[in-house]
């Protein structure tokens, strides 16, 4: 086998995913399909985990982990949603 086709066959194995499994893989996709419709109250979350928007969605997602270990996308527009992330930085910030 000459370089040219070692080559050809390591870039063929790496973009289906054999040689990517001990590598970092950044997924570039939105996490949220949907979002939920409900007020969820905070004393069900867990934890709150703010994705900016960027290359890999062009959505603000807010992903609410609950206390039933069930993860929640949260809607960033609903006013709810922003009332709480509003109180979590004014706390963070020491306001």
């Amino acid at each position: 086998m000459n370089c040219k086709m070692i080559f050809i066959v390591l870039t063929i194995l790496m973009f289906s995913g054999h040689l990517t499994d001990g590598l970092v893989r950044m997924d570039l996709r939105c996490k949220c399909i949907k979002t939920v419709l409900n007020f969820i109250s905070p004393k069900h979350m867990k934890d709150i985990e703010i994705i900016p928007r960027g290359p890999h969605c062009p959505n603000v997602e807010i992903i609410a982990t609950l206390t039933k270990g069930k993860e929640a996308c949260l809607n960033p527009e609903a006013p709810w949603v922003k009332t709480m992330i509003e109180r979590i930085l004014k706390r963070k910030g020491g306001h």
